[in-house]
């Protein structure tokens, strides 16, 4: 009997870790975009030379990137490459700082049609909270759009876990940026970065669950000798 009511403890500990560790994951989460399900023929020339970015400030929540999904037109990889990165904000604001992991990994498209093409890490990626950020696409060869809203009137990009800034646009390969009012299509997935639980709280949990059936155990132990006598 001793051997299955440590059974029965162990089988209750490993459900009360599942319980912890389950209300500690997260569901991934639009942390800002805009993507919408038309197509617009207005767009951002991507090339060697013109670039643009996105830039947001993320909230009170650090996020681990997911996914970067862009509406581009154009963009055929038998002669175009197209890199998508974060960067910190530059020191003077009106520039892009330091990059932030490394170039996200592009698709493979052989068509010039207006599509969503999704870019994803090649290894972590986190998103600091309370820190301004850059999604800059760029050009490392050929030519496409970065293709616009096609809501009407064009709708801000928005999201659980960050606040859009501005567009930024450079046509001199990011040596000069300017402000531009054209909304491109995009959207940031990710998860929240959240706190593993440490082992020390797990032990009063499964405490508490062998305690309940060790008191559940007595009475019936103390029938059984009543029954015997």
């Amino acid at each position: 009997m001793k051997t299955s009511l440590q059974e029965r403890a162990l089988r209750a500990s490993g459900l009360a870790l599942a319980l912890i560790l389950t209300a500690s994951a997260s569901q991934a989460a639009i942390i800002i975009g805009n993507l919408s399900t038309g197509i617009t023929p207005s767009g951002s020339i991507i090339n060697t030379t013109e670039e643009k970015a996105a830039v947001f400030t993320m909230g009170s929540q650090a996020y681990t990137v997911e996914s970067v999904t862009l509406r581009l037109s154009g963009y055929d990889t038998a002669t175009d490459v197209a890199r998508v990165g974060f960067f910190l904000e530059g020191a003077n604001d009106l520039t892009p700082g330091a990059q932030v992991g490394s170039i996200l990994t592009a698709p493979s498209s052989i068509s010039n049609n207006a599509a969503p093409f999704t870019f994803l890490p090649s290894g972590s990626l986190t998103l600091q909270a309370n820190t301004k950020y850059w999604l800059l696409v760029d050009g490392g060869a050929g030519e496409f759009r970065w293709v616009g809203n096609s809501s009407n009137p064009p709708v801000t990009p928005s999201g659980t876990a960050a606040t859009f800034d501005y567009f930024r646009v450079s046509s001199t390969n990011g040596s000069q940026y300017g402000n531009s009012g054209l909304i491109n299509a995009f959207r940031i997935n990710g998860t929240p970065v959240t706190a593993v639980p440490e082992p020390g709280t797990f032990l009063p949990a499964a405490l508490l669950v062998m305690g309940a059936l060790l008191r559940r155990r007595r009475p019936r132990s103390h029938r059984s000798s009543g029954a015997a006598a």
